[in-house]
């Protein structure tokens, strides 16, 4: 028994030692988990290891692109960056001449195929006519440009003056001298260098006619010293030191302006003489009426077409439709249909040729009912357009006389473009940044739309070129146009202009698909 005692307590000892060296070690001892994560973390480098030889491998033994193996296989770190810098530096270059060989292959001329075609049946286009007098006499004194009727009258009731002939002459026979047949007056210069007759030879001298060397009066002007007598020119010295001719006006009759009561004649007068060009091209704003005096008083149908008739039956009022352009008041437009989709209301077609099918019309322009001042021509301004957009009457009509005979041949054009990754055409769209277009999109439609949008953003005003015709009275808001003589104005205006001739606004590819009507005029004197 006492033995036994003994032996378990000595089994316990060796227990009890056994669990106490154990608790000594179990700090130092790895979990499972660490364990786990040591030997998948030795693995992923290894596995890493196992790819960076692979690679090394088929970069040095299975490329063939000359350089490339040397960049694993040379001895030295020196050379192998050299070898990489060479091989980086061709590739380069090699993707560099390859996108200037794609732009240029891009850049060739695009193939264009032409087909003609006779057909039975043929979609008539839409015809468009306006007057080129937009307000006639008798509605013009209750518009903005009322003067102008006033200023017609005055000149009717004027005593002619006589020109003085022999000033005149006089004026013709001095070579530093110009008469204006404008004004009635002569205007002079004080050196022959700014005539017409002289070319600047440096700063100081000009070569000219020898008749200079001739006169005695041009002292400054000699013949070359160093040329040869066959070969000298007339050099004559740039100092402006001779005098204009006396002036031979009548400061009373010249000044005709303060024996004029009316203050709208007056306007105009001054305006007139204030023009910096004979054909006021420079105040033709303030010349034309307003758009919205264009639509209250622009020429009405009535008085416009006598007699109309299409494929030999009689067209009436109904059959047009009114354009409210901005420049030329009232147009009528005929076969126009817009964005119609219904069946009820497609383009007429025509089956025969000639002068004698189509649309006939007789006109109503006279004399009579034009405004001096007001248009520089007489007639009428016909475009031939697509039946489905709204024309451009200031850019592609033609203008036709009173008193003729017109005929007007009229040519189908289809043009197909190609678009990306050929070409840079849009499709159907309406859309642009700018505002909505009406009818089928066209390059000169957004270009307007961009202008008018640009002015009106950056300059708070418009020009009436930009502004398209509509077939609907929008919204009555005055539209203010921008007045070149103001310098503010004139400096934005030409910031504008400038950044659409940079490229910076204003970008319009051409449609993908687009119909032109090209035409032929015949006239005869009626």
């Amino acid at each position: 028994m006492q033995e036994y005692n003994t032996e378990k307590l000595a089994e316990a000892d060796i227990n009890t030692d056994y669990i106490k060296a154990r608790i000594r070690r179990k700090p130092y001892r790895k979990s499972s988990r660490s364990t786990l994560r040591s030997a998948s973390t030795y693995k992923s480098v290894k596995q890493q290891k196992m790819l960076r030889a692979l690679a090394k491998e088929f970069i040095a033994y299975k490329v063939s692109a000359a350089g490339v193996p040397y960049i694993v296989n040379a001895k030295s770190r020196t050379r192998r960056w050299l070898w990489f810098i060479a091989v980086i530096s061709a590739s380069a270059f090699m993707g560099y001449m390859t996108i200037n060989v794609i732009q240029e292959y891009l850049g060739y001329p695009k193939s264009l195929i032409r087909e003609g075609k006779i057909e039975t049946k043929l979609t008539f286009p839409a015809v468009t006519f306006c007057s080129l007098n937009p307000i006639l006499n008798q509605n013009i004194e209750e518009t903005s440009v009322a003067g102008l009727l006033k200023v017609k009258r005055v000149l009717r009731n004027a005593t002619n003056v006589q020109t003085d002939i022999e000033y005149r002459d006089k004026c013709y026979g001095d070579p530093l001298c110009q008469w204006s047949w404008f004004s009635e007056s002569c205007t002079c210069v004080e050196s022959p260098c700014l005539t017409e007759f002289c070319l600047m030879y440096n700063s100081t001298h000009c070569t000219c006619s020898f008749n200079f060397c001739k006169n005695k009066r041009f002292r400054t002007c000699k013949a070359g010293k160093y040329i040869p007598r066959k070969k000298r020119p007339c050099l004559c010295s740039n100092e402006r030191i001779y005098k204009s001719m006396a002036a031979n006006t009548d400061l009373n009759l010249y000044d005709l302006l303060y024996f004029l009561n009316d203050p709208d004649v007056r306007q105009v007068v001054e305006l007139v003489r204030n023009a910096s060009t004979y054909d006021l091209a420079d105040i033709e704003e303030a010349m034309l009426p307003t758009p919205e005096d264009l639509v209250d008083y622009g020429v009405n149908f009535d008085s416009l077409v006598i007699a109309c008739s299409f494929e030999g039956s009689r067209c009436f009022r109904e059959n047009f439709t009114v354009l409210y352009h901005p420049k030329y008041g009232r147009c009528y437009m005929f076969n126009f249909i817009g964005e119609s989709t219904s069946r009820m209301e497609e383009p007429l077609e025509i089956y025969n040729y000639g002068s004698s099918s189509g649309l006939q019309l007789i006109l109503h322009v006279t004399h009579e009912q034009a405004v001096d001042l007001l248009n520089h021509e007489i007639g009428v301004r016909v475009v031939v357009h697509d039946p489905h957009d709204l024309p451009f009457v200031a850019e592609y009509g033609i203008n036709l006389r009173p008193m003729d005979m017109s005929a007007v041949e009229v040519t189908l054009s289809t043009i197909e473009r190609l678009g990306p990754p050929w070409g840079s055409c849009i499709g159907k769209r309406r859309y642009t940044n700018y505002e909505e277009l009406p009818g089928p999109y066209s390059i000169l439609g957004c270009e307007k739309a961009c202008r008018h949008y640009y002015l009106m953003k950056k300059c708070r005003c418009t020009k009436r070129q930009f502004m398209r015709g509509s077939i609907f009275l929008e919204s009555s808001s005055k539209t203010i146009f921008c007045n070149i003589s103001l310098p503010e104005e004139y400096d934005c205006m030409e910031k504008v202009i400038d950044d659409i001739e940079k490229g910076k606004i204003c970008k319009c590819p051409p449609p993908c698909k687009e119909t032109k009507y090209n035409h032929c005029i015949l006239q005869s004197t009626g």
